[in-house]
């Protein structure tokens, strides 16, 4: 374990036994941080947004350092972040959350060719593309809830193109599909309403079970 961790840090010298945090670059400072952290044995390391720093050069070198944590040691970490770009080269399996609960879980493969929620859906297109400049995006006109007063019913119906009255009455819970796939949304098993109009037959545009709570 001492040689790996040896083997993360190679090109720092007796010289910098006396440097301050200040004296190493960001790019050193996320290494020896991963490093403390691993030190002691830690079996599950969260890492929240490890590749804060805004150089494009470090960003890489901290991915391909997880990269080796995953391969080599066998470790399995929880990964925090709001760049899918980066998400979709480190993650296996990807949680989206809205805006505080988890709404989807699903692989990164499967969450980059189908995604089943809604938000899901507009996620991809954050990543900058430059080769897709003038690509259709999908615009939202509500603001984001407040984790704290999330509104009624689903968290995201205030902000969803495929709602329906149902949804801003009874929350969904996640439910489980195809490759361990888990999807907080009532559409998520209707094919028609997911991808074109609704179907207005499975439960997902049925009618309200109940009549809207007042404010």
């Amino acid at each position: 374990m001492i040689a790996f961790f040896i083997k993360l840090i190679v090109g720092l010298g007796l010289s910098d036994n006396d440097k301050c945090p200040h004296g190493f670059s960001g790019g050193w400072l996320q290494r020896i941080s991963i490093v403390r952290a691993l030190s002691g044995e830690s079996e599950f390391p969260v890492c929240e947004e490890p590749t804060s720093v805004p150089d494009v050069l470090v960003q890489a070198q901290i991915l391909n350092l997880l990269r080796m944590l995953q391969r080599d040691m066998g470790l399995t970490h929880l990964f925090v972040g709001h760049d899918l770009s980066v998400v979709r080269h480190t993650a296996d399996e990807i949680a989206v959350l809205y805006p505080g609960p988890i709404v989807g879980i699903q692989t990164t493969r499967d969450l980059f060719s189908d995604p089943l929620h809604p938000y899901s859906r507009m996620l991809p297109e954050t990543i900058p593309d430059p080769d897709s400049a003038n690509r259709a995006r999908t615009s939202m006109e509500e603001e984001v809830p407040s984790p704290a007063w999330p509104p009624p019913g689903c968290t995201f119906h205030p902000r969803c193109p495929l709602v329906f009255a149902r949804w801003g009455i009874e929350r969904p819970q996640r439910e489980r599909h195809a490759n361990h796939t888990r999807v907080a949304c009532f559409a998520a098993g209707c094919e028609r309403t997911r991808k074109g109009p609704p179907c207005r037959k499975s439960a997902c545009c049925a009618a309200p079970s109940k009549s809207p709570p007042r404010r």
